[in-house]
């Protein structure tokens, strides 16, 4: 039998994995490509946590502009390499490969 603060912490570990899936589930619902490879296999999950003011401003930002909230992060991940004087990589196409 569990004790009270292994219940306890049972409990919150559940609830993280609850809220985990949900921050993920739209992703895990994209449909597939055409060429039937499944969109995890073709690039990764890069993800962080933020006000939720962020969340709603890229949410507003990616509806105005008429595009996903996935292209806008890539774009701003392209503008972070390119200011580090980094090699520019193909993160906007892999955006639109996964997207596909």
């Amino acid at each position: 039998m569990k004790s009270g603060l292994a219940k306890g912490l049972d409990n919150k570990a559940k609830k993280q994995q609850q809220k985990a899936a949900a921050v993920t589930a739209p992703a895990a619902a994209a449909p597939a490509a055409t060429n039937g490879t499944a969109p995890r296999q073709r690039g990764s999950v890069i993800s962080g946590y933020f006000d939720k003011r962020v969340q709603k401003e890229l949410r507003m930002l990616s509806i105005k502009e008429a595009t996903t909230v996935n292209r806008l992060v890539g774009e701003a991940l392209a503008l972070l390499f390119q200011d580090r004087k980094m090699p520019e990589i193909a993160a906007l196409a892999t955006v639109a490969a996964v997207e596909a």
